[in-house]
Order: structure tokens, then sequence, then C-alpha cells
């Protein structure tokens, strides 16, 4: 017998109100570059002497001359010295008078790890520094630029993006009490514009697993205090766990953080290793992530959805694949934990469970709103079964079909088509009303007969 076909659909209500996307900015709190790269023009003082720099240099990269292709070498040529150039070595150096370039690092200031705000992707770079790996793993000072290239980038394409680089006094190794210093940073409005962060993406990766939980905890507490009358300022968060997690630990995290109870305020990423392939100063190389990154690229996308827009088969064109598969039954229960699933379709992944809902007296998360081949979301499955339930003995409904209907909706996996319009959660201020419709249609082979069970549930938006 054919399978059925089911198609959902959400109507507004006249309660809800949109929520404009220039008011819907994301945001990132991690680690970036903490130096500046810089080449400056330098006049040649003195023989043998010492020339000053605009900063104190913690490293020379090149010193040239800009009329020829000579380079200086160090410690024959020239040496740091101070933090400046010092031409005391018996080597060669530029003539008095002479205008050389050289290049250098030089520390950030305690400024520099201010919240900043920012419209495109290559003053990010310039910022806080180029993408690089050391052995398939993302350095810890690239964070921050991978995450906005992902947010920013082709097919998600965040418009605007906010940064708070955290200052690890240990590089690489960030705790849980520098990423709250950062957090607290925002608090109030950035840049000259007095943008508000609406999403905030906790960059959880080098932190101890210890610290994850605490930086979560943290971040869905800020939220939970910008709401508040003194700030009246929603904020939501959208986090994930480490690469090296487990789906144990997801639901674990999950239930410990109350994500399914706080779900207008906090969103966790199911899927904790996602793969890219990045370009490097070096070459191309493939990385595996952590379930921030999905957690920005996902409330990047949101960033940028327009009041009703559906999401339709959202490809997330920055990942590659995800290094952990989940099975069925996982994604029920990761569903039931109040957890966010990306899927790979056809091997390519894809945002299919994109919109959180709150049903009187049940929860119920992420109904989906793509159209997708090989799922079907447990609680959405659940209730059709119900209903058919409620229906046996109707003369209308012959026994093989209950049977046949049973079969689909018990199967963890059914080639049946589910297709959601939704106005995106993002775009819509929380806990406002709307309907959900379903309408379940059966065509039996060889006959004009056609079974349809309906049925609306009021959904409040989170």
């Amino acid at each position: 017998m054919p399978r059925p076909r089911v198609i959902s659909e959400f109507i507004p209500s006249p309660l809800s109100s949109p929520l404009a996307a220039a008011a819907r900015v994301p945001a990132i709190i991690g680690e970036g570059a903490t130096t500046f790269t810089v080449t400056e023009q330098v006049t040649k003082g003195a023989v043998n002497g010492t020339d000053n720099l605009a900063h104190v240099a913690l490293s020379i990269i090149r010193i040239g001359d800009y009329s020829t292709t000579k380079d200086y070498d160090t410690v024959t040529d020239y040496l740091l010295t101070g933090g400046d150039v010092d031409w005391s070595p018996a080597g060669t150096e530029p003539a008095t008078g002479q205008k050389y370039f050289v290049t250098y690092t030089y520390a950030k200031a305690a400024a520099d790890y201010d919240p900043k705000f920012y419209d495109n992707f290559d003053a990010v770079l310039s910022a806080y520094g180029p993408v690089t790996q050391t052995g398939g793993a993302l350095d810890a000072a690239a964070y921050i630029t991978e995450a906005a290239q992902i947010m920013m980038g082709p097919g998600i394409g965040a418009q605007r993006l906010i940064v708070v680089q955290v200052a690890a006094a240990v590089p690489g190794a960030p705790t849980a009490s520098e990423f709250n210093t950062a957090l607290a940073k925002l608090v109030d409005p950035v840049g000259p514009l007095s943008v508000d962060p609406y999403y905030i993406v906790p960059l959880i990766g080098r932190l101890s697993d210890g610290d994850v939980a605490l930086v979560n905890a943290s971040c869905l507490g800020h939220a939970i205090q910008m709401a508040d009358p003194q700030f009246l300022k929603e904020r939501r968060i959208y986090t994930g766990q480490k690469s090296n997690s487990s789906f144990n630990n997801v639901v674990s995290a999950a239930t410990a953080l109350g994500v399914d109870a706080n779900s207008s305020r906090l969103t966790m990423m199911a899927n904790y290793d996602p793969q890219v392939t990045i370009s490097t100063p070096t070459g191309s190389a493939t990385v595996t992530l952590d379930g921030s990154f999905a957690a920005g690229a996902v409330a990047a996308y949101r960033s940028t959805q327009q009041v009703s827009q559906p999401a339709l088969n959202r490809l997330l064109p920055a990942f590659n694949t995800f290094g952990t598969r989940f099975s069925s039954v996982q994604i029920d229960a990761l569903d039931d934990a109040g957890v966010t699933v990306l899927e790979e379709v056809a091997g390519t992944v894809r945002l299919v469970n994109d919109v959180t809902v709150r049903v009187v007296n049940d929860i119920e998360k992420s109904i989906p709103t793509v159209e997708t081949r090989d799922s079907l979301i447990a609680s959405l499955r659940r209730r059709l079964k119900a209903v058919f339930i409620g229906l046996r003995g109707s003369p209308s409904i012959p026994a093989e079909i209950e049977r046949e209907t049973d079969s689909y909706l018990d199967e963890e996996r059914g080639n049946g088509d589910i297709q959601a319009y939704s106005p995106s959660k993002a775009s819509r201020v929380p806990n406002t009303t709307t309907k959900f419709q379903v309408t379940f249609s059966y065509f039996p082979a060889g006959e004009v007969l056609e079974i349809k069970v309906r049925f609306s549930i009021d959904l409040s938006l989170v």
C-alpha cells in the first residue's frame, strides 16, 4: 500500500508580533589571536642605532627595503631590543634617512577584548587573525575567525556580528571565569550604533569539561537576567558540547541545564563534531569542530530569516559531514530532552528541526520546518497514531488500513513527506500564540477513497 503523506503548516496568530531581523544580531564569545600583525614604514636613524616602532613589538616577521627586494636578516643585521629595531650588529642596514618597512606583531590591549560590532568578515579577519589548524584540530587563536566565517559566509550570510574575545591568561586553555568576564560585557549595547545582541554563542571547545557546564549555565543565567524588568532585553543562548562528547553526555548536559524547561532562553545543539574544510595560510585542511560551531551556524541562519519565511531544505553549506551520526532512537531521546538535532540527508548537512514549540500541558520540541524524506519527529508521530487509535472501529477505516498506518507510524525511519511552513521562532516575540495544523491523508492503492485526519494545536513560540 502507498505511504501516507503528512502536511503541516503554521497559521500565524494575530497575537504574534514580528521581531525585525535588524534586532536579531548574533554574538560570539571565544578565543582569537592575542596579537596584531602590522606593517609599518620606518625612517632609518643613526648608523648602528635603534629605530623606534609605533607599538612595542613582540616579534619581527620581516624587514625590507621599499625600493629593492632586499630583506634584512635577524641577528646578522638587526635585533629586537625593547620592542624596537636595533641595528647594532655588524651587518647590513639601510642608509640613514632611507625609508624601509617592518612587519611585526604586538600585544592586544585591554580595550581590544571589549565587544566589537562587525558588518563584514574581512574586518573580523583583520582583528582576530587567520584560520589555522594543527593535526586536524582548529588552533585556539582561530576560533573567533572560523566561527565568523561560517556565520557570515555563503549560504548562511549573517550581515552583522558582535564579537567578544576571551582574555585567557593561558591561551588555548580559557577558564569559565574568563568566559564569564567576557559575557558580562554584553550587558550594555555595543558599538557606535548601540547594538544589542539577540543570540549569544559561547565557543566552548577549549574549556575543560566541567567549565563547559559552568559557562552554559552562566549564559542561561545571563539570558534570564536580561529579561528582567531592569533590562527588558531578550537574549537567546545557542550552545553545544565539545567534540569529544557522546550521545549520553549531550543528554546528561541538557538534563542538568533543564534545556527543555528553559527552551525559551537556551538552545543546545546535539551535533558535537561537525567537520569542515578550511583554507589556511599553508593550504586546505579538514578539521573537526565542536558543537558550538553548529550552534553558531543555526543562530546566524535564524538571524537572517524573515517573518513567515519557510526553511525548506535549508542547507548549512559550511559543514561537510558529522563525525558522529545519531540513530533514530537517539534522535527521539534528544528530542525529548529538548536538544536540537541537525541531520545529514544524502550527504548534505541540513537544518531539519528548525522551530522549537511549547504546547499547553505538554512540551514538544523541534517540529520540522523543512521538507525531508527520512524524518518523522517522534512527537508528531505519536499524536498521529493517537488520532488513528481513536478512530478504530469506524466503518470508513478498514482494519488493513489501520494496521498499515500503525506500522508506518511505528517506523523510526519512513519514506513519508513532512513539509512544514513556519514563521521563524527568531522573528517572533517570545510566548506568542500560533496554530499548528496537521492534515494526514491516506490514498489506498486502487481506490478513490481518501481518508483525512485533521487537528490543530495552539502553540506558544519560544
